[in-house]
């Protein structure tokens, strides 16, 4: 089930990137981490409260003012990105269901395994396979396969057994800022004011739902 999701969300995210840019791909993809209260009802998690609904409003707003064109419609790309998130936040709740009784090695590798396995054979049914490649492209590929898979998983997998999910779902953030940087950067991708609010909105709906700052904390009284 982890590889598969998995899968799912790269398939949809490598898509998505045909049609919509880098930062709105970036951004979108961190709505993952607000969907996982929703998702996470399937595995027996607790309904989400008041403030992860806020979080969700606020990241919602956010999607639209980043992703709606002047017709209030969202491109393909967008939408392929959103399938992503919501795929991401499948593998995000199961990932904490099962890490505790799995290697984490043994976890990664299977399942990276069955996402070239899902790739390999999407390749061979919906894909013309190329018969060279160009030196860029096996830059790409490492790029993207050991350092932002490989490792990536690797890590996951054994730190989200100590470190918190607040903690992990902050350190999640970091991925679209990331995104945007790089596009900056690299691509020449520049948000519009709107797209900026939009983007300020997601993270913080997504600070919102994790940090529960609305929350009223309870204060215990000593024996």
């Amino acid at each position: 089930m982890i590889g598969t999701v998995l899968f799912a969300s790269y398939a949809f995210q490598t898509i998505g990137l045909q049609y919509t840019t880098a930062s709105n791909s970036g951004f979108i993809t961190g709505l993952s981490v607000v969907l996982v209260p929703i998702v996470g009802q399937w595995w027996g998690q607790k309904r989400p409260n008041i403030t992860t609904m806020l979080g969700i409003i606020s990241s919602m707003v956010g999607l639209a003012l980043l992703a709606l064109n002047a017709e209030l419609r969202l491109n393909f790309g967008d939408i392929y990105t959103l399938l992503c998130a919501i795929a991401l936040s499948f593998h995000i709740v199961l990932i904490g269901y099962y890490v505790s009784n799995i290697d984490p090695v043994a976890l990664a590798t299977f399942q990276i395994g069955i996402v070239a396995a899902l790739g390999v054979i999407c390749g061979l049914v919906f894909e013309v396979m190329p018969t060279s490649f160009e030196h860029d492209m096996y830059v790409a590929m490492a790029i993207t396969s050991i350092p932002g898979t490989a490792l990536g998983f690797l890590i996951q997998n054994t730190m989200q057994r100590y470190v918190t999910t607040t903690r992990t779902a902050i350190i999640f953030l970091l991925e679209p800022v990331f995104a945007w940087i790089g596009a900056y950067f690299m691509l020449g991708e520049i948000l519009t004011q709107k797209q900026m609010v939009g983007c300020m909105l997601i993270i913080a709906g997504i600070l919102i739902s994790e940090l529960r700052v609305f929350e009223k904390k309870k204060v215990f009284k000593e024996a």
